[in-house]
C-alpha cells in the first residue's frame, strides 16, 4: 500500500486510461465503437460499415498487432472487443509505441 501511495500508481492507472481512450477516440476510426474503461484497462469494439460487430476485425487486429509484440485480448459477446490491460508502470514511450501499432493495424 505504501508504495502504491509513494509512486501515485492510482492516479497514473488513470492517466494512462485517459490516454488510451483519447488516442483511440482521435483516430476517428468508424471501425471503432464503445470505448470503455476503468484505469489502465481499456476495451473498445470493432463493427462493420454497418455498425454490426466485426468479430473477423478483433481477430485480424490481435494477430496482427501480436506479430508485432503488442498483446491484446478479444472478448465479448460477439468476439468483437479488444481489451487492454496496460501495467501501471509502463513507460510513456512504450505506452505510445504500443498505440501505434493499433492504429497502424486497424
Amino acid at each position: 500500500m505504501e508504495v502504491i501511495e509513494e509512486e501515485n500508481l492510482l492516479e497514473r492507472s488513470k492517466v494512462i486510461g485517459e490516454r488510451m481512450a483519447k488516442f483511440l477516440a482521435e483516430l476517428n476510426n468508424p471501425k471503432i465503437a464503445h470505448i470503455r474503461y476503468k484505469g489502465a484497462m481499456l476495451a473498445f469494439d470493432l463493427v462493420d460499415a454497418t455498425g454490426q460487430p466485426d468479430a473477423a476485425a478483433a481477430i485480424e487486429l490481435r494477430a496482427r498487432a501480436f506479430e508485432q509484440g503488442l498483446l491484446m485480448a478479444s472478448c465479448g459477446m460477439f468476439g468483437n472487443a479488444i481489451r487492454i490491460m496496460v501495467p501501471i508502470t509502463v513507460e510513456d514511450e512504450i505506452l505510445e509505441e504500443g498505440l501505434q501499432i493499433i492504429a497502424k493495424n486497424l
